[in-house]
């Protein structure tokens, strides 16, 4: 099962921090749903392992993003605003871009979990489509 994580724009609001926003989608299912990161700590593009791992944040397990470079504890998680997250990425089902922040994070997260929680070999492709730059 490949996860693709798609970039697609950047927003900074400094009440929540930069944020980038992309969409998810899961080449086995018609799942789809958005996802958020802080800019500035985002995962490289690239692929990796997603692990169901125990988070000692959340004091559950989670899917960790495994295999980043000099980096743990990279987990996909719930969040609202980019200020929250330290590296990770969280689901949603409403981007908003006037507010760069996501609604609705647990149950798109929840939502996704069902989908991958037990595939054997869960991957994560990170990619970026950020289109052509526009100018006014």
């Amino acid at each position: 099962m490949i996860v693709t994580t798609t970039r697609t724009n950047k927003q900074n609001r400094p009440q929540f921090g930069p944020g980038i926003f992309g969409n998810v989608t899961i080449d086995t299912s018609p799942f789809k749903c958005i996802f958020m990161e802080r800019d500035g700590v985002q995962i490289p593009v690239g692929v990796y392992p997603i692990k169901w791992l125990w988070s000692d944040h959340f004091q559950q397990f989670m899917p960790h993003i495994t295999n980043v470079a000099g980096r743990v504890a990279i987990e996909q998680h719930w969040a609202n605003y980019p200020n929250q997250l330290d590296g990770c990425q969280s689901m949603g089902t409403v981007e908003e871009m006037a507010n760069d922040c996501i609604d609705e994070s647990k149950d798109a997260w929840t939502a996704y979990c069902t989908i991958i929680i037990n595939e054997p070999n869960v991957m994560l492709k990170v990619v970026e489509d950020y289109g052509p730059a526009v100018t006014v």
